[in-house]
């Protein structure tokens, strides 16, 4: 009689874990179908300030940018952004969004733009995504999709700074074909604490 009862314990137990598994794969396979890749257009510009304000927040050190900096900022700066990022004017933005609401983002800006040697090399920006929607390859889709924007506008060289200290991303980078080139000592400083950076690099196809 014991054993049966163990033997039907045993039994419900396994079938609970098989169940929990079942609807756990059910819930992300439904949040993945709701996250959808974005460009965003300049009458949402306060919800990309939003955005950096909460990355800000969370990390400066890694967004590279201070709560002071973004609060500080022109917001016809942010329109300006976007409209760019919409016609690829040495400018690229793209957004992760689930319900109406912005969760991640990732950003290229050619910082030589009035350069005509320097128009093929761009660095990304703004590259974060809120920690409840993290693991769920939200950054990898947001690079790759925007990678592919890069290579239609005719941009030959990706970089991006990332502090040696940021192992998640700078695996991430390397995962997506990025290589360490060299660091810049001191590169950053948040709340008087100075942090060394990797500049890391991607050549795409010409």
């Amino acid at each position: 009689m014991c054993n049966m009862k163990f033997y039907l314990v045993r039994k419900l137990l396994i079938l609970f874990v098989v169940a929990s598994n079942l609807l756990l794969c059910m819930q992300q396979e439904s949040s993945a179908e709701k996250i959808q890749i974005i460009t965003l257009p300049s009458d949402r510009w306060s919800e990309f300030k939003e955005l950096r304000l909460k990355a800000a927040t969370e990390s400066p050190q890694d967004i590279g940018v201070t709560i002071a900096d973004v609060m500080n900022r022109d917001d016809a700066d942010y329109k300006t952004l976007l409209d760019k990022a919409l016609i690829s004017e040495g400018a690229w933005m793209v957004f992760a969004e689930v319900e109406g609401e912005l969760v991640a983002m990732a950003g290229a800006l050619c910082v030589m733009n009035h350069l005509s040697t320097m128009q093929h090399v761009v660095k990304l920006i703004s590259v974060y995504t809120v920690p409840q929607f993290r693991k769920k390859s939200i950054a990898t889709k947001l690079i790759k999709k925007l990678i592919l924007q890069l290579e239609n506008s005719g941009i030959t060289q990706v970089q991006v700074w990332v502090i040696q200290e940021n192992d998640s991303a700078i695996k991430l980078y390397e995962k997506l074909g990025f290589s360490k080139c060299g660091i810049l000592s001191n590169f950053i400083c948040v709340n008087g604490i100075f942090y060394n950076a990797y500049i890391m690099e991607h050549s795409l196809s010409a």
